[in-house]
């Protein structure tokens, strides 16, 4: 049997985690004195957490931040981000847990996870919804600034070693215009997760399918399928 391969963003695609996420960010950005910060994550070039900081801290500065800062704003936002997770809960976006533990015992899919998150958060979010982080193929800002270079690592690793190549039947899920524009660029096929006006725009964008959530199993199952 062939393998296809689907890879997943996590924050309001699998998991309702974006506003203690987006929290998270404003509280570490706000204690690193960033003067140039900018509340709207969509403003930024490259939308994920390194990214995001990355750019602030040039706007600020008028210099890119070294290494050392660039640990250091990782550190400070799991401390923010920890301190968040006792107050609320991320909860999945319905269906979320049973849609991948049927990928997982289909046989038939293999499944890799792309996110614009740091690791520490993005494995706490895959515990969430009862993945086992080091058993999965996961691919973060903590390693990549772009989102390119994120989803495109986590398909090679994914791949590695694989016979049958999946190449040409690979489909990526996620919720924003940025997982959209990401697919586009490296030929995916897309599926969006989004209800109302963020529909419609995925759509626009080149979505073939766009769910609100997973409880639909035939639904979504017919969406992933490739011509």
């Amino acid at each position: 049997m062939q393998k296809r391969l689907i890879v997943f963003d996590i924050d309001g695609t699998l998991l309702q985690s974006i506003g203690t996420h987006h929290l998270a960010m404003e509280q570490a950005m706000a204690a690193s004195d960033l003067l140039h910060k900018d509340p709207e994550w969509a403003n930024y070039v490259n939308h994920t957490d390194s990214g995001v900081y990355y750019e602030a801290y040039e706007r600020s500065f008028g210099k890119p931040p070294s290494e050392g800062e660039c640990r250091d704003f990782e550190v400070l936002f799991q401390s923010c981000y920890d301190g968040l997770r006792g107050v609320s809960e991320d909860v999945e976006i319905p269906g979320a847990v049973e849609l991948l533990r049927r990928l997982e015992a289909s046989g038939e899919w293999l499944v890799a996870f792309a996110t614009g998150s740091y690791r520490g958060p993005a494995e706490h979010k895959l515990q969430c919804l009862g993945v086992a982080s080091r058993s999965c193929v996961l691919v973060t800002a903590s390693e990549f600034r772009t989102r390119r270079d994120i989803v495109s690592n986590a398909i090679r690793q994914r791949l590695a070693g694989v016979e049958h190549s999946a190449r040409g039947r690979m489909i990526s899920v996620g919720d924003g215009p940025w997982d959209a524009r990401t697919a586009a660029e490296l030929g995916l096929h897309f599926i969006g997760v989004a209800q109302g006006e963020q529909e419609q725009r995925l759509i626009e964008l080149g979505a073939r399918a766009v769910v609100r959530d997973f409880i639909d199993w035939p639904c979504f199952m017919n969406a992933l399928e490739i011509d």
